[in-house]
């Protein structure tokens, strides 16, 4: 089974170096119109035609602090008391890539994919926290150093596990295996591939539906649901949503409350078709802002970027409607994501710094008139959640996730400003009071942030932004404290 889905909004960072060298295969020319493309990890994207060198690198937003989740101790946010539903990072998570592609679909042309990575099982990119090892994705590497440059090394070494801070290659363990590296010990190593000269305009990526992840989730919910109070929930490896029924998914709350983490099958896309199939894919089609092009002379850089800030999700069957899904049940409690294709986009060129923040709102809804203060007064409804914001490498905000912690409930504040046409940076708008922010939830229903303090230290908290929300009958005073 495969699920197609094209990803408007939307932190694992592919990025895509190209360094042309205009070389050409030497395969068959009946060939160069249909590729077929090989079960290796860095196949050919084609024949006859002229190809530039790839230069692929992965980086994952994850804060891995304890400012991720919601401070219950902190008076701004002990008001927000989900349903059903609490959201976190995983401590650990592992995706697994079976095919990237590039597509060009010029008006001009006929429209062509050249497979820049391509693997029969699927090859594994492990996170643990903001650390994470690619030694397994790639066969064949490039190094970058600190500037975010690719580098020859002496004496032909290479550098499967990255550079340390000090462009020295990162060795592999007694095991070996490469230790997982943040931003702080090093860069990340990159992996090349060859694709035909031309302009594209979409990035497609195959992943396999199943991953594993490991972490614990924590709850403030709400008195009048089904289980209220607060509650730990940690993966398990025993109550996995992979099953055969949707009597057998998950577990019931007792399994999963306060126990040790356990590494545990997950599902990318979670659907209501049982069996789930482990062997099942998703094909994620990323479009690119004004294409990318790939010619003999010159490079370019492009970056894939997915935000597990709120990947990880539990449903404890605090509600009796419905569950984490349609026709998802009500009657097990489970981990699940419904948010990871939502949570990645594209952009050209290498990113900046990232930040991030936990957000609560006290938001009015359904109402004709926005006062100018924008406080809701009246039945607010606390909603919270999470927002990353990428900067270029020129200090420019480039792109933007914004996910509540529960969005089984009143959803007035989550996407981002991913486009059919790519990320669209007119979103953004700096004015003296700090940054506004507009954001969309697939493109046609859009909402604003005002007033966001760029400028907040880590573990910092700020009152003066507020947002109008999804649907145009949303608003709200935001709290944000500083988490990435």
């Amino acid at each position: 089974m495969r699920t197609r889905l094209l990803v408007f909004s939307s932190i694992i960072f592919i990025a895509l170096l190209a360094n042309h060298c205009g070389k050409k295969d030497k395969s068959d020319d009946n060939n160069s119109s249909n590729p077929t493309p090989t079960p290796t990890p860095t196949s050919p994207a084609d024949t006859t035609e002229e190809t530039g060198d790839l230069v692929m690198s992965v980086q994952v937003s994850n804060s891995s602090t304890a400012y991720n989740l919601i401070d219950r101790s902190d008076p701004a946010f002990e008001d927000f008391r989900p349903d059903s539903t609490t959201s976190g990072a995983p401590s650990d998570l592992t995706i697994y890539v079976k095919k990237i592609v590039l597509r060009s679909s010029d008006s001009n042309t006929q429209t062509r994919e050249r497979v820049v990575f391509e693997d029969a099982t699927g090859k594994p990119i492990d996170i643990s926290g903001a650390k994470i090892d690619l030694s397994s994705l790639f066969t064949e590497f490039a190094c970058i150093n600190s500037s975010g440059e690719v580098v020859e090394l002496e004496n032909g070494e290479t550098c499967p596990c990255g550079l340390d801070t000090n462009d020295q290659p990162i060795q592999k363990d007694s095991q070996d295996k490469c230790p997982k590296i943040s931003k702080a010990e090093g860069t990340l190593p990159a992996g090349k591939a060859s694709v035909a000269v031309g302009a594209y305009s979409d990035l497609i990526v195959t992943y396999l539906k199943k991953a594993q992840v490991k972490g614990c989730v924590v709850g403030n919910f709400r008195d009048g649901s089904l289980q209220p109070g607060q509650h730990t929930y940690c993966t398990q490896k025993d109550h996995t949503t992979f099953t055969a029924s949707a009597t057998t998914m998950g577990g019931q709350n007792a399994d999963f409350e306060d126990q040790t983490p356990e590494l545990m099958d997950f599902d990318l896309s979670l659907s209501n078709d049982y069996p789930v199939d482990s062997a099942a894919t998703i094909d994620v089609t990323y479009p690119i802002k004004d294409n990318v092009e790939i010619a003999t002379s010159g490079s370019v850089r492009m970056t894939l970027v997915i935000d597990v800030n709120r990947v990880l999700r539990f449903f404890n069957q605090g509600r009796s409607d419905q569950g984490a899904g349609p026709e998802l049940p009500i009657n097990r409690s489970y981990f699940y994501t419904s948010v990871f294709t939502s949570s990645s986009f594209v952009f050209v060129g290498k990113p900046g710094d990232i930040k991030g923040y936990a957000f609560v709102t006290k938001a009015c809804s359904s109402i004709t008139t926005i006062p100018a203060d924008h406080e809701c007064i009246d039945n607010p409804f606390v909603v919270a959640g999470w927002v990353t914001l990428i900067y270029d490498k020129d200090g420019n905000p480039m792109a933007v996730n914004i996910m509540p912690d529960d969005d089984n409930t009143l959803t007035v504040i989550k996407g981002g400003n991913g486009t059919r046409n790519g990320l669209d940076t007119t979103y953004f708008t700096v004015t003296p009071s700090g940054l506004d922010i507009k954001f969309n939830l697939g493109e046609t229903d859009t909402g604003k942030i005002f007033n966001v303090n760029t400028d907040l230290a880590i573990g910092a908290t700020d009152n003066t932004a507020y947002f109008e929300g999804l649907r145009g009958d949303s608003y709200g005073k935001l709290v944000l404290k500083r988490g990435l």
